[in-house]
């Protein structure tokens, strides 16, 4: 289904005195400005109103199933209209209607200035999710309008969380210490839920997943390698095994994205394989799996995959201020950066790092490349994110396997890196998306860190 938007046009009468002129007709702007919106594919524009104060938004409240809102300011306030920006004595009900969805609120311009202004002035002090936009690129409009798409979208999505420990003094499983509440707060903001298995079940799907299909996936991952080192075919095989496994369990829940506790049920002896090359092939092929039941990772991951279409790179940042750089290291990354329709990078099969065990994924990528990289923590409602680019990858046998090296202001990312409150993971995408991170924040009614800043 479509994301449902309800239009309303701010407007003084025609006739009136103000901007843009005494003569400007609102409906016929209305008219013409609709037929522009309505181009949008994946939008279903209601409405259409105009109003002459804000307060008659709450016309939504009649409305079912309101994604967002757009408000064109088209004139000058009407006359006698008090300004929002003094209004102090709005009551709870007034700010609930702004609040219970995000909201564009976009000037026409040499029209709509003052009431976009004073409107904002009053959302922003309130931090409400408003977003505005006084800009003569058409493109800007649409940009924000895919960030209520990309809230509309997720709702109903589920993470597959494979892994029933109770363990949470590892950063990847801090979720685990308010496990209901966290539950209920990604449910409530992003519409998504997670179904939890064990490694039983988990073994369970891997024992019957089909051994043709597996050596055929394991046969296309050894022809498309640069070179296999460590692992055995047999090993490779193993992953398919476990790549067709996850699928399936994936498949049968309706989940669109999967995290493993596989570090510790590897060790444990409680998996026969890592997934790491289940995963790379997940990410490649537009799905999403992420290490470690890492669910703020997995969030992280899964919406940036709704914004931009790409895959991320979860890691453990290792941070070299003598050289201003920032080296992403992990042993899963996607070879497809750029996303599915995309050119894969080179990659080698290794052995995964820290036991030298299993199969894993070393993966050369792009450089000079703009980096995003961005972690989400649910409980706390905050977004770090930082900027590089690319310039190299370390070919290093210790610590994991894939290494991208960034060039970015590592001492300020060192001293604004808030490991109690995001971990050590952070998750690192190809193309500059700072912008959008900042005003899907805006709309979600979360903080951002700018640990670069």
């Amino acid at each position: 289904m479509k994301a449902k938007v309800y239009a309303a046009f701010y407007s003084k009468e025609k006739g009136k005195e103000g901007w843009p002129s005494k003569d400007f007709d609102p409906e016929l702007r209305r008219d013409y400005l609709l037929r522009r919106i309505k181009s949008s594919e994946n939008i279903q524009f209601i409405g259409g109103d105009i109003i002459s104060d804000f307060d008659e938004v709450k016309k939504i409240e009649e409305k079912e199933d309101i994604d967002g809102i757009l408000v064109y300011t088209l004139t000058t306030p009407p006359m006698g209209k008090t300004p929002w920006a003094i209004r102090e004595g709005q009551t709870k009900t007034d700010i609930s209607i702004f609040r219970s969805h995000p909201m564009i609120l976009v000037s026409d311009m040499y029209g709509g200035e003052m009431p976009l202004f004073d409107f904002y002035d009053w959302a922003s002090r309130n931090k409400l999710p408003v977003l505005p936009i006084t800009s003569s690129r058409f493109e800007d409009l649409t940009e924000a309008l895919h960030l209520i798409e990309v809230i509309h979208d997720m709702k109903g999505s589920k993470i597959l969380n494979i892994g029933e420990s109770k363990e949470r003094r590892d950063q990847s499983h801090w979720w685990r210490r308010q496990p209901e509440e966290y539950f209920k707060t990604l449910k409530g903001i992003f519409g998504i839920e997670v179904i939890t298995i064990g490694s039983d079940e988990l073994n369970r799907y891997y024992e019957s997943a089909d051994d043709g299909p597996a050596r055929e996936l394991a046969r296309k991952w050894i022809d498309g390698a640069v070179e296999v080192m460590e692992p055995s075919e047999e090993e490779i095989l193993k992953s398919a095994r476990m790549y067709f496994a996850i699928k399936k369990a994936m498949e049968d829940v309706g989940a669109d994205a999967v995290t493993i506790d596989c570090l510790t049920f590897f060790y444990d002896g409680a998996l026969p394989a890592y997934p790491c090359l289940a995963f790379a092939h997940l990410n490649d092929e537009g799905s999403t799996g992420v290490c470690e039941g890492d669910l703020d990772g997995t969030l992280t991951q899964l919406v940036m995959r709704y914004l931009t279409g790409r895959p991320g790179f979860i890691s453990d940042p290792v941070i070299d201020t003598a050289t201003q750089q920032v080296i992403y290291v992990h042993c899963v990354a996607p070879t497809k950066v750029y996303g599915e329709g995309g050119p894969s990078a080179p990659y080698m099969i290794r052995s995964h790092a820290e036991d030298g065990k299993g199969a894993s994924i070393q993966v050369i990528m792009p450089s000079d490349e703009i980096i995003t990289t961005v972690k989400i923590n649910v409980l706390d409602k905050k977004i770090a994110i930082h900027q590089g680019k690319s310039i190299g990858n370390v070919d290093e046998e210790r610590a994991c396997r894939t290494k991208l090296v960034v060039e970015t202001d590592a001492e300020k990312i060192f001293k604004n890196y808030r490991y109690g409150t995001f971990g050590w993971h952070r998750v690192s995408f190809y193309g500059d998306f700072r912008k959008e991170v900042r005003d899907l924040a805006t709309f979600l009614g979360f903080e951002v860190v700018e640990e670069d800043s």
